[in-house]
């Protein structure tokens, strides 16, 4: 038996650059199916400092203020390493962990340490 042809994959953001959205072509259906990539969607936000659409999708349920992102970061690393003193401090007050470890830059490091090492302190 042979294996099944992947799936063919295809992201688009919005222009206004809210939620990256997956494109799937299912091999039984002529019809795509898109599927929004919530943690996507959430990193990107925290990265284009919209707050707004952070606080949306945390208070939805949709996402914690803990929800590490594909490569191991957390949102709080991904704020303090844009230098968003603000969205840090949304993610606080939402109850982000300050001192959970996460990736950046391939090693586990906190927020503060980012920050540190950023010159953000």
């Amino acid at each position: 038996m042979s294996e099944p042809d992947p799936v063919p994959t295809y992201t688009a953001i919005a222009e206004n650059g809210d939620l990256p959205a997956t494109l799937h072509h299912l091999s039984n259906s002529t019809h795509p199916v898109i599927r929004y990539d919530v943690v996507a969607s959430f990193f990107a936000a925290i990265e284009r400092r919209q707050s707004n659409l952070v606080a949306q999708m945390i208070s939805s349920g949709s996402i914690t203020a803990n929800t590490l992102d594909h490569t191991g970061r957390t949102p709080l690393i991904a704020a303090t390493s844009a230098g968003n003193v603000r969205m840090v401090q949304e993610l606080v007050d939402f109850d982000a962990d300050v001192n959970a470890f996460g990736k950046y830059q391939r090693a586990d490091r906190t927020p503060l340490m980012v920050a540190a090492g950023n010159g953000n302190l």
